[in-house]
């Protein structure tokens, strides 16, 4: 069964830089040397087997601060594939007093908490954030390591 899935922050960074311009991806402050193309397609095809993508408001503003460090014309280029990314895709508000109440809080931070508020949803997270993905797992939801995943697609 196919389910939804809520991209993390890196994720969704990395999403919107390659949809922008993949040669973007060795150039963003946030990416390089970490991702490359190879592992924008993994992605892609994470989210061509799910149900859909959704993420939430911290995410968004997270993600946002976080593609802005670029220089331009990428910054602007950027900035428009990202708000063609958000005008797609659902997002799911979980108030921050809600995200603020999980265990987690005070080690994860207000995004990565939203993210496992909704995953009570059954909504998958995948994520690079190896303790995001370690809480998700300690809390019963369903999560998957990206990093395990580009891993495997090496070897």
């Amino acid at each position: 069964m196919r389910k939804i899935i809520a991209l993390d922050t890196n994720l969704l960074v990395l999403l919107v830089v390659d949809l922008t311009a993949p040669r973007y991806i060795s150039v963003h402050k946030k990416l390089n040397p970490t991702y490359g193309v190879a592992d924008y397609q993994l992605l892609t095809g994470l989210i061509a087997a799910s149900a859909g993508v959704v993420v939430t408001p911290n995410v968004l503003s997270e993600a946002s601060n976080l593609l802005r460090q670029i220089n331009e014309p990428a910054k602007t280029q950027i900035a428009l594939a990202f708000r063609e990314v958000i005008s797609r895709t659902e997002e799911i508000y979980v108030t921050s007093a809600d995200a603020a109440s999980r265990k987690e809080f005070v080690r994860l931070g207000l995004s990565d908490s939203s993210l496992l508020e909704i995953s009570k949803r059954n909504i998958v997270i995948p994520s690079v954030d190896l303790d995001l993905y370690l809480a998700a797992r300690a809390a019963g939801y369903d999560a998957l390591n990206f990093n395990y995943v580009v891993e495997a697609s090496r070897e």
